[in-house]
């Protein structure tokens, strides 16, 4: 009886390990170039890839400063299960505009994502069939200083360029938001569309009739965030430790069912640390 208790322990254990090893292995084939892009990316434009900042576990994000503005690009992925609720990628940057609670610009396919928010008259934005929306009647008295002819301009340029993908626009306190549908896993058109945002901060700073200190949340939790890779390394090698003393304790003991378990974990562990150093530490 305690023979087969061991049979059949350790081959629930192989079946879940290996399950593991097979789900790490899929994630690291479907991620490792967004990690390439991310970095050589964020080289380009003299800034750095980060993890878990706001994108969570296992994404990347890039951040730094570029001309003395903060700026971040963050990728979504799709909430499973939640087709209404696809993949997107957010390029934000730094700005000094005094608003009142968000400002959300969209298209008429877009703008149901913004239904509790009541809708703003901007004549510029508006004949170009973009809605724009808020939470606060207050944003009404600025909105003739922000949205300028060089402003709605631009805007449609990165509107057209990006085409059917173009989520919103969102202006918050400290923080202007373009995002678009998709993780965006072309370096050239990240670059393009972080330049494009930092490009409309500009423009509508230069319009604006009062400027604000507040500084944003997004920003701060961000740039305060510390990289995960090498803690997870160390992790894993404590637990690589163990794995082998078990095999060692096991061997002695001729306990087959533990023996096989450290043999899972240890490569279960070993995957993982093999996952993390190609994908991101390269």
């Amino acid at each position: 009886m305690a023979f087969l208790f061991d049979v059949i322990g350790s081959l629930v254990v192989a079946v879940i390990g290996f399950l593991g090893i097979i789900k790490m292995m899929a994630t690291y084939r479907k991620r490792k170039g967004l990690w390439s892009t991310f970095k050589d990316t964020a080289e380009e434009l003299g800034l750095v890839r980060k993890e878990g900042g706001l994108s969570g576990y296992g994404l990347p994000d890039i951040f730094g400063e570029m001309e003395g503005r903060q700026v971040y690009v963050h990728p979504v992925l799709k909430k499973r299960g939640k087709e209404s609720e696809p993949g997107k990628t957010i390029y934000a940057v730094e700005h000094e505009l005094e608003v009142h609670g968000p400002i959300v610009i969209s298209s008429p396919e877009t703008s149901s994502m913004e239904e509790d928010l009541y809708e703003m008259d901007v004549p510029s934005l508006n004949k170009k069939d973009y809605e724009v929306r808020t939470e606060n009647h207050q944003n009404e008295e600025i909105t003739g200083s922000l949205f300028s002819r060089e402003v709605t301009s631009k805007i449609s340029h990165m509107v057209k360029r990006n085409k059917d993908n173009f989520r919103a626009i969102i202006i918050e306190e400290g923080l202007l938001m373009f995002s678009t549908f998709g993780v965006e896993r072309s370096g050239e058109s990240i670059k393009e569309n972080l330049e494009d945002a930092f490009d409309l901060v500009e423009k509508m700073e230069n319009g604006a009739s009062t400027v604000s200190e507040v500084k944003s949340q997004r920003l701060e939790k961000l740039s305060e965030k510390k990289p995960l890779a090498l803690p997870e390394i160390g992790l894993m090698a404590v637990v690589s430790v163990i794995a082998v003393s078990l095999i060692t304790a096991s061997v002695r003991g001729l306990s087959y069912f533990y023996m096989n378990m450290g043999i899972v974990v240890l490569l279960v562990a070993l995957t993982r640390i093999f996952v993390v150093v190609n994908m991101k530490l390269r």
